[in-house]
């Protein structure tokens, strides 16, 4: 799977995600140096994939471009495994607050968009078959 930007599309999302990040810390009152710190992290984080993803087929892998049909399956299991540690961790943070006494809120909301976009995701696929 090839994107439009090649491989500069992930220094350039970084860079747009850190700019917006920035702004939006800004705009909140937030000091401008724990802003920037934020931004940089995104930043950096992005730079340093875009550095090692034509030297690591993993960081290619993670960045949307696997090399072969190979790391695309790794993709789809790794994928698979991580939604599934979100739903459960997400379902077991609901619990833990409820249980406490607290406002589980967002937690249920988290349940409810995971539910959405699988049903969501999945018809959309099957209807691309």
């Amino acid at each position: 799977m090839r994107t439009s930007l090649g491989r500069w599309g992930t220094p350039l999302a970084g860079l747009a995600l850190g700019a917006a990040l920035l702004a939006l810390e800004v705009s909140l009152g937030m000091s401008a140096d724990r802003a920037a710190v934020g931004a940089a992290i995104v930043i950096g984080w992005s730079l340093l994939l875009w550095v090692l993803q034509p030297r690591s087929e993993l960081v290619s892998s993670v960045v949307g471009r696997p090399r072969d049909e190979r790391w695309q399956l790794v993709n789809l299991h790794a994928a698979a495994a991580s939604v599934t540690m979100t739903a459960l961790l997400t379902v077991v943070g609901f619990a833990v607050t409820e249980l406490r006494g607290g406002d589980g809120t967002a937690y249920g909301l988290s349940c409810a968009m995971l539910a959405f976009s699988f049903v969501a995701a999945a018809a959309w696929y099957r209807g691309r078959l």
